[in-house]
């Protein structure tokens, strides 16, 4: 992607919410980092402090939190397009080294901005500060609501759900990605989905 496709793309990103202006734009260019991250590598390892938000250009990345046994447990999926600005909220809000890692499942661009310089423009601009309350308004519905089913429903009812709501989740990350964040086996989710294909 080139870099004013990727800028104009998160400017329409941003005029979901709030009217952005040319030389909002301008702004974020002067003070964004463009990444290319490839399949597989990480964009954060936990045990570092990262106040960085990243806009998901274009890819699919997973966040993991790192166990004592060196394991990790899938927690957040992120896609251009859904769900699509990656922050370590731990690190983030409270500059403590996080417990999480995020690692590239495809090929992406991201755009990197500072915590500084997002929390001036919070202070500074209005419109701005509006899509950013409404934007973690919007996430920790989200997230909190798939959290909720994943606890609440049986693996083939959540699997179900995943299919019904958030299709492009299990079209676009591996089998063993969606098992993990299940808490299965992946052969166990491979015969779940055979199930559902037989009662639809």
């Amino acid at each position: 992607m080139y870099e004013k496709e990727v800028y104009l793309q998160l400017k329409r990103r941003l005029q979901n919410y709030a009217g952005i202006s040319d030389e909002f734009v301008v702004l974020l260019e002067q003070n964004g980092e463009i990444l290319n991250i490839h399949k597989k590598k990480l964009l954060v390892l936990p045990g570092t402090v990262d106040k960085h938000m990243y806009f998901l250009a274009k890819g699919a990345f997973l966040m993991s939190i790192a166990t004592k046994t060196g394991e990790t447990r899938s927690t957040s999926f992120y896609l251009d397009h859904y769900n699509d600005f990656i922050v370590c909220g731990d690190s983030y809000y409270t500059g403590t080294p996080t417990m999480y890692q995020v690692q590239a499942v495809e090929d992406s661009v991201l755009v990197r901005l500072n915590k500084n310089f997002i929390d001036g423009l919070i202070e500074t601009n209005f419109s701005f500060a509006k899509y950013a309350l409404q934007e973690l308004r919007n996430t920790t519905t989200m997230s909190d609501k798939i959290r909720d089913a994943r606890i609440a429903l049986s693996s083939a009812d959540f699997l179900q759900l995943l299919y019904d709501q958030y299709p492009y989740i299990p079209e676009r990350f591996p089998a063993h990605h969606i098992a993990d964040f299940m808490g299965i086996t992946a052969v166990w989710l491979s015969k779940l989905k055979r199930r559902a294909v037989l009662l639809n």
